[in-house]
């Protein structure tokens, strides 16, 4: 599960891959965030110095995009959106506040921020500033402007085959699911929420790509 080096053989059936599942997230994310602002206004923070961050913010944008098209804003002030910000793990607290205010001037409404961000500290200076939250990693504290958790969860794949694995036969590779968990319904009505279901599907069908095609 989960292991980007595995590959599917008499013995060993897949579930998601690391990366993949990483684009998915962060494309649902984006699509989530617009779907939840008023005026698209939308940022994303992620972790800097890491392989995986480039794609995690392309797709982000391009999941924005998707909702929302050029994503042009009515009300000022008037930013180019999605806004994004890179920096390390363990930063302190006065170079991320730096960052939120930052994105207070802009007007930012919602912000999508990188598991590897996820903490106590980080959170309530987000809450201080009342902006809307989507995260990929359940933060220790729920609170109210928080909108959802994205998460990949193995477990629709795994019992999916289950009863192929008992029977001794392997070989499959099955892409883990999308799930929306700690759902806000003040933020994401069952409207929204059904709009969301309906992007995960398309995603995980193959309908939807999470990535620039030249």
């Amino acid at each position: 599960v989960n292991n980007a080096n595995a590959v599917p053989s008499d013995n060993v059936s897949v579930i998601g891959d690391p990366v993949v599942d990483q684009q998915h997230r962060s494309f649902i994310a984006g699509y989530l965030a617009a779907l939840i602002s008023e005026d698209y206004k939308v940022a994303a923070l992620a972790p800097a110095g890491m392989e995986s961050t480039e794609e995690t913010l392309e797709s982000f944008v391009i999941g924005m995009r998707f909702f929302c098209g050029i994503c042009q804003t009515k009300y000022p002030p008037y930013q180019t959106y999605p806004q994004w910000e890179t920096f390390p793990v363990g930063s302190s607290a006065e170079t991320f506040q730096r960052i939120l205010d930052n994105f207070e001037n802009m007007g930012v409404e919602v912000i999508f921020i990188h598991s590897d961000l996820i903490s106590p500290q980080n959170m309530t200076l987000i809450s201080d500033l009342n902006m809307k939250v989507v995260g990929d990693r359940r933060p220790d504290t729920i609170r109210n402007n928080y909108a959802g958790t994205i998460i990949s969860d193995p477990t629709p794949a795994l019992e999916s085959i289950w009863r192929d694995i008992l029977d001794g036969n392997n070989g499959f590779m099955k892409p883990a699911s999308i799930v929306l968990v700690d759902r806000n319904s003040d933020i994401v009505s069952d409207g929204r929420y059904r709009l969301f279901s309906e992007m995960v599907e398309d995603l995980q069908s193959g309908l939807v790509n999470p990535e620039v095609v030249p």
